[in-house]
């Protein structure tokens, strides 16, 4: 009976072990099941679709001191489409006083366009409006328009990232009929910006996980 006993005491030793082993896997699997959830791969994102350098005199609105003008970039050589969202991130940094020891400005906003059409620009800041866009559409922003100048134009960065109440980056989801994407500094007087380095850019990246809700 003893040795008996000492054999029903070692399995249930071993069933114990047994159980919390698989009571441990579980846990793993569950930690890892919820890193990949909806929200998780939702901000999975593309190595970027599409890197450009931006002239720190860029700009699509009416500005003084001559400013360069924005290039339309054609999304559809990019592969993204209307209903796509897609990440906009700007690299690097310029100087808006011509300093190039203090490159600290990373103001940068854009606007999407059924065509690539720029008008000129009258050499006077008269806002920041699409009156030289005339194809600029209102814009859809998944997180909401926190970061909107208005319903056409939208903030990529501000400031110093997170210093200062500055920012970085934006979600936007490609609305009806966007062919066309320009980008401008955020800026009035254009002709004292440099960027000494050539480190200022943005990168496009498309976003895995969000629905394509009106895609044709």
């Amino acid at each position: 009976m003893a040795t008996e006993k000492i054999f029903i005491e070692s399995i249930k030793t071993i069933k114990s072990k047994f159980l919390l082993i698989v009571f441990s896997l579980s846990l793993i699997l569950l930690s890892f099941t919820a890193s990949k959830t909806d929200v998780a791969v939702a901000q999975e994102r593309y190595t970027p679709t599409f890197s450009i350098k931006i002239d720190p005199r860029q700009a699509f609105i009416h500005g003084q001191a001559n400013p360069v003008d924005g290039e339309a970039i054609n999304l559809r050589k990019l592969g993204i489409i209307p209903g796509d969202t897609i990440s906009i991130e700007r690299f690097g940094y310029l100087s808006p006083y011509s300093d190039p020891n203090n490159e600290y400005y990373g103001g940068l906003y854009a606007t999407f366009s059924t065509n690539n059409i720029l008008l000129p620009n009258n050499n006077g800041f008269s806002g920041i409006n699409t009156d030289r866009i005339p194809g600029a559409i209102d814009t859809l922003l998944p997180n909401g328009c926190i970061q909107c100048i208005d319903n056409k134009i939208f903030l990529i960065s501000f400031g110093q990232n997170q210093v200062n109440g500055g920012y970085n980056g934006i979600l936007v989801q490609v609305p009806a009929n966007a062919e066309y994407l320009f980008i401008g500094v955020n800026d009035s007087y254009f002709g004292d910006n440099v960027d000494s380095n050539g480190d200022f850019a943005v990168g496009i990246s498309k976003v895995l996980g969000l629905s394509a809700t009106i895609r044709p």
